[in-house]
Order: structure tokens, then C-alpha cells, then sequence
């Protein structure tokens, strides 16, 4: 239903854990990837050095770290804190730490942590048609995790687990580049949320048949431990659009026409907003973050 095509593909959903999958990969799967669905540019906005430096002192303040008067000055009198910077909470993460994302596309985000002050920065994408260069602090390489062989303290997957075959094989590959007390951060779909209940083959973020693999949390942790990992953290980050999208569907609006559409009124969509607030609270909202980390005691 992004283009409205109406295409219908079978998925199982595992009986022990709610994991979603689908039955069969299609053999044309480049075909729902068109250019329109995923931009693979990203714009790099310009600091200058001075820029950067204060705010790598106020970002490792953000993080606990260390960063002088000057850092804990900007920190407190900053306005808002980038949402990003909380994935990195209580694992010991700082502006020097080696990052990895695995599905970067053009890097926009690596892109924005490197505004921020984060200086050992990586993508990787098979997608993209050449390697990339932004500099001594930022590089972006075209192929997969397992073709990977650098060690990292983070190897993040934003919304790119899912788009994969073999979810355990690249976590496992990903495990291999972590450095002693590294991280895996994904961040994904949740199924048996709220609107998978509510919508089920209309729900938005199932997104047939460009989403493979759409774990549970149990699934999640299911996996960890077969990586010799756990579950250090987990937090919840969906936005209206699992309501707003997934309604559409229903009526037959695809995503990609929905910009024609009239949005609700404002305060239908603040009512919305502080209901999925509610289930990102309670840990039932539609997307996700699961901090996979050693699987020491406590």
C-alpha cells in the first residue's frame, strides 16, 4: 500500500514469540524499491571547526562525559536536546566512540552526529553506488555488514533490520566487528503492538513486501541470547503515523498519495499524539529501539 498497488504476499507470525516474516522473499524485490521510495542523498549543512568543537563539548555533557564548563554551560542552556543523543544513554558512549551504521542510505544521520561533534563515524549501504567521503570523520562504504571488517564500540541498524533476509546472520556478523563492551543498537518495526492488533494487514508499518522480518520484543531478546548478548535496554519511539497512515490504508489511500489528502484537525491529532505517547510508555507502541549489549550479570 505504499504505491497502492494492492499486491498481496503471505507472512507467518511465530507462534512462541509474535515475530512477523514473510513466507516467501520475492524474487523481484528491487522492483518495490523505485527511486521514490528511499532517497538515497543526504545534504551536508556546513559548521566551522569552532562550531563543531563547542558542540562536541556540549554533546558529551549531554552524555555524561566530562567536557569542561564550557560543555555543561551549553548543555543547560541549549533549548532542546537532540531525541538521537538518548539511544546513547548508559552505555558509555562519547564523541570519540567508532560508529557504525549498517543501512545508512546517503548518511543523513551520520551526518548530523558528525554537526554535533562525533569525530570516528561510518555508514555502510550495498545500495549505494560508490563510496562516499565526508572528511577524516566521516565515511560511507557501498556494500553489506558482512563484507564489514572494522571494530566498532556501536553498530547501529535504523529501520534497515527489517529489509533483510537473514536478520540473525547480519547480527551476527555485526557482533563480530564489536569492540570489548560494544553495543548493537536496532532499531525496527515492533509486531503485536497496539496498531498491528488494531490494523493487522492494513497496518502501516508492515510495509509488504519491503519489510522481511517485523520482530516482538520476545523476539528480540530471542535472538540476543543466540548471539550471546542481551537485551541491555529497549525504549519506544513511534509517532501518529502508525494511526494516520494505517486509517488511510483502510480506505484505500496509499502512502504515497497521502500528501492530496487533508490532514485531520488539530485537535484530533493532538488527542492521537498523547495516545501514542501513552503506548510508547507502556512499551506497546509500533517502533522500537532494543540496546543489545554483553551478557554480563545484573
Amino acid at each position: 500500500m505504499y504505491f497502492g498497488s494492492r499486491e498481496e504476499f503471505l507472512y507467518f507470525e511465530c507462534a512462541a514469540c509474535g515475530t512477523l516474516q514473510i513466507a516467501e522473499v520475492p524474487t523481484d524485490l528491487a522492483r518495490h524499491y523505485p527511486s521514490n521510495y528511499y532517497s538515497y542523498s543526504a545534504t551536508a549543512k556546513k559548521s566551522s571547526p569552532l562550531e563543531i568543537a563547542l558542540r562536541r563539548r556540549r554533546t558529551n555533557s549531554w552524555l555524561g562525559h566530562d567536557s569542561g564548563i564550557a560543555g555543561s554551560l551549553l548543555a543547560a542552556s541549549s533549548k532542546r536536546k537532540p531525541g538521537y543523543l538518548d539511544w546513547f544513554q548508559g552505555i558509555g558512549i562519547s564523541t570519540s566512540a567508532r560508529l557504525l551504521d549498517v543501512g545508512c542510505g546517503g548518511g543523513q544521520l551520520l551526518m548530523k552526529l558528525r554537526r554535533d561533534g562525533f569525530t570516528r563515524l561510518k555508514g555502510i549501504d550495498p545500495f549505494l553506488p560508490k563510496p562516499v567521503s565526508h572528511g577524516p570523520e566521516l565515511t560511507i562504504g557501498n556494500w553489506g555488514i558482512e563484507q564489514e571488517s572494522g571494530t566498532y564500540d556501536l553498530v547501529m541498524f535504523h529501520h534497515s533490520l527489517e529489509h533483510m533476509a537473514d536478520p540473525l546472520a547480519a547480527l551476527t556478523h555485526a557482533r563480530a566487528r564489536l569492540a570489548d563492551g560494544g553495543h548493537i543498537l536496532v532499531r525496527v518495526p515492533v509486531a503485536g503492538c497496539f496498531a498491528w492488533r488494531k490494523f493487522r494487514q492494513h497496518w502501516y508499518a508492515l510495509d509488504a513486501p519491503r519489510h522481511l522480518f517485523i520482530p516482538s520484543p520476545r523476539g528480540m531478546h530471542l535472538m540476543a541470547e543466540q548471539l550471546g548478548l542481551k537485551i541491555r535496554s529497549s525504549f519506544f519511539d513511534s509517532d501518529p503515523g502508525q494511526f494516520l497512515a494505517s486509517e488511510n490504508y483502510v480506505n484505500d489511500i496509499p502512502l504515497a498519495a497521502q500528501a492530496d489528502h487533508p490532514v485531520p484537525d488539530p485537535e484530533r491529532l493532538r488527542v492521537i499524539a498523547g495516545f501514542v505517547d501513552v503506548l510508547n510508555h507502556i512499551g506497546d507502541g509500533d517502533c522500537g529501539g532494543f540496546v543489545l549489549g554483553p551478557a554480563r550479570a545484573g
